[in-house]
């Protein structure tokens, strides 16, 4: 999950209206040094928040046991410190040494920070909004202590230890529950005494706000809809995940509850159960409420552990996921070695086993493996799914198959408009080639929002400048040609191999942009930007592509969908018979028929005992 930690920490920057309006008002150059704070972590990011570059970031790791700091300045390869951090103060401590460092560090001292954004899990109904940290702030985010053990202190360690290191720094607090107070009483009241509401607070809070609240802005805006008239069901997926409904960019609805405990399953929490199972639970294992507390929070759900930032789970817990016994998965790997491998399946020994072990320990978790173990086999999340595709003998994996082939659906519908809205998507190559340039798509917008100066029409200008480049005309010229309506994807009516050179383009693009901005070391201008692309255009190995793109486009839709694109009017050639096969005659009947077929199949197999 490339970038996941990244996204994470950005999203916090949209919160952080507060500070951005203290120093805008006293015209300072915002760098702003967001810090996720957890028990014995710490997440990081220096962004500049007129650009929205980010500078450097990076994470500290094993914090009050022997310490790990990775730091990495934009456009430089990571650095790697092994080193004693007996608490948050050592770890703050280095992360700031590691951004001033005269050789590579982001700014040349701590005065160039002009504020540091903290997020916070629980902020109770106090705070609708970010808000500037002072002893007050403090104070009320302690009373939700109660409400969130186990990140509500480590949250307020980081606040404190950067008060202690940067007097006088502005800080704000961007809190988890924050976007969710829009809810009605309807949708955050429980059915129980209001008393217990009245006298205790005792209601849904919700979380994840920083990210739901970022997601349903970025929908919005990506899908373009009126976001005064809109409806989004956001879903935050992870080791924690919730899901809410926004409605006008309001929250109305979510998941997570009174802590984040409550709603669907987890990595380790159970979510939502029957209440009466604790009482049932506790009197069987002779547990109190702590006890319980901890099997739900701790030993529940999906369980696995994080290491090196991807999920990983043991055989014997994969066996007990599935309810199947350990030997049974151990007859699929011995069967399916290779297959299990090539999808994330791995031996663990000698350093990787102790890391491993180490990564379980610290998060309190027994995976029950004897001390003096030397080889572990371990799934990643991809090798899991592996896993539940083949077992035949499991219930569970049966349930998740079935909700794997609802996903893979909804994607191909999607994808085709719900079958072949446009006459392209009678191409088998289509859905391919869509799905790859949806990816490359979003490295090049990536490429463009962190290295390139705010435009509110940079993804527009340079898309057009790619689409004049490939084909000679800019997206409303084309969509104007083939008569489409205003919220019709321009994307979903390109020819596959139209889409593969748009990838390429993309792909490549990012790259240079990537590269030119580590090399000049400041954030590139439209101008710079505009010569990059000309010069990537003027490439040799682009010639035969764009010329056989031309033909097939400009043939096409002249033939096809009667639509005649003036500037490619040179590169009309007559179609030969498979082409017109291909789109209208056998083999578009074929693409319909093993379209069906394959539904069909997939909805057998979702029925299957």
């Amino acid at each position: 999950m490339k970038g996941k930690a990244d996204r994470n920490i950005r999203r916090l920057v949209s919160g952080l209206l507060t500070v951005f309006e203290i120093c805008c008002r006293q015209n300072m150059k915002m760098n702003v040094l967001v810090i996720n704070c957890g028990s014995s972590s710490l997440k990081y990011q220096l962004i500049n928040s007129d650009s929205e570059a980010v500078l450097a970031k990076g994470l500290c790791e094993r914090i009050g046991i022997d310490g790990r700091l990775v730091y990495q300045k934009t456009g430089c390869d990571k650095e790697i410190t092994e080193a004693a951090m007996p608490t948050h103060k050592e770890a703050i401590q280095m992360v700031l040494d590691a951004l001033t460092n005269d050789k590579t560090g982001a700014i040349g001292s701590l005065k160039e920070v002009n504020a540091v954004g903290h997020r916070v899990v629980h902020g109770g109904e106090k705070f609708a909004k970010s808000v500037v940290i002072t002893d007050e702030v403090i104070s009320a985010v302690e009373e939700c202590n109660d409400l969130a053990p186990l990140h509500n202190p480590a949250n307020l360690i980081g606040i404190r230890v950067c008060s202690e290191l940067m007097p006088g720094v502005p800080q704000v607090a961007v809190f988890d529950t924050a976007f969710h107070q829009t809810m009605p009483a309807k949708a955050y009241l429980y059915g129980l005494p209001i008393e217990y509401y009245k006298n205790y607070k005792v209601r849904r809070y919700g979380f994840h706000g920083t990210s739901h609240s970022f997601v349903s802005k970025r929908a919005v805006e990506f899908l373009g809809l009126d976001k005064d008239n809109s409806k989004v069901i956001v879903c935050h997926l992870g080791n924690g995940s919730s899901i809410s409904a926004v409605v006008n960019g309001q929250c109305v609805d979510t998941t997570m509850g009174l802590t984040p405990l409550e709603g669907v399953v987890m990595g380790t929490r159970s979510g939502n159960i029957d209440p009466a199972i604790m009482e049932f639970i506790a009197k069987k294992e002779n547990l109190d409420i702590a006890g319980i507390m901890n099997v739900l929070n701790k030993k529940s759900g999906v369980e696995g552990i994080v290491w090196n930032n991807k999920l990983f789970v043991t055989r014997e817990m994969t066996a007990k996921f599935f309810d199947v016994d350990v030997r049974t998965i151990s007859r699929y790997l011995e069967q399916n070695g290779e297959e299990l491998s090539e999808n994330g399946y791995e031996v663990l020994r000698g350093k990787k086993l102790k890391s491993f072990l180490d990564a379980a320990r610290n998060s309190g978790k027994d995976i029950n493996v004897p001390t003096k173990t030397t080889v572990l086999g371990v799934f990643d999340f991809r090798a899991f799914l592996n896993m539940a595709m083949l077992l035949s003998e499991s219930e569970k994996a049966r349930a998740l198959r079935q909700l794997m082939l609802d996903v893979v659906i909804d994607l191909i519908n999607r994808k085709t408009g719900g079958g072949t809205k446009y006459i392209n998507q009678r191409d088998k190559d289509f859905l391919f080639s869509s799905l790859q340039e949806d990816n490359y798509r979003r490295q090049f917008t990536d490429a463009l929002k962190n290295y390139v100066e705010d435009n509110r029409y940079k993804y527009a200008h340079f898309t057009d400048m790619i689409y004049v480049s490939i084909f000679k005309e800019k997206a409303k010229e084309y969509k104007k040609i083939l008569d489409l309506k205003a919220n019709d994807k321009v994307r979903d009516t390109f020819y596959s191999e139209i889409l593969d050179i748009i990838a390429a383009y993309e792909s490549g693009l990012a790259d240079v942009i990537k590269h030119e901005y580590g090399r000049v070391e400041h954030i590139l201008s439209i101008k710079e930007t505009e010569t990059l692309l000309r010069s990537f255009e003027n490439m040799a190995l682009w010639k035969p592509l764009i010329q056989r793109g031309r033909v097939k486009m400009a043939s096409r839709d002249m033939a096809l969908r009667d639509a005649f694109h003036y500037q490619l009017s040179e590169y009309i050639q007559p179609l030969d018979r498979d082409e017109y096969k291909k789109f209208l005659g056998a083999a578009g009947d074929e693409l319909d028929r093993l379209m069906q077929e394959n539904q069909d199949v997939l909805r057998r197999l979702k029925e299957r005992d």
